[in-house]
């Protein structure tokens, strides 16, 4: 999930996680959105169903942090 005009979490990181992410995932975009821009309530609905399957997940959350610490490797080996 990312707000299209975030200036602290910019889109381009959100879709370098989305591709190297192996598991399950879908990707939402929301216009004109900011970091800390209200949500609506279709988005508030599919965080609620990202945390329930999260924490109900059979194993998928593990691909979460070892995709997330993928990232930052690469990280230092070129500008995302």
């Amino acid at each position: 999930m990312a707000g299209k005009s975030d200036k602290l979490v910019a889109p381009h990181h959100v879709y370098t996680l989305y591709k190297k992410y192996k598991g399950s995932k879908s990707l939402t975009i929301i216009e004109g959105g900011k970091h800390n821009s209200l949500r609506p309530d279709y988005v508030k609905k599919d965080i609620v169903k990202f945390i329930d399957f999260i924490f109900n997940s059979t194993g998928d959350e593990r691909l979460v942090l070892a995709t997330i610490e993928d990232v930052y490797k690469d990280k230092d080996k070129k500008n995302i």
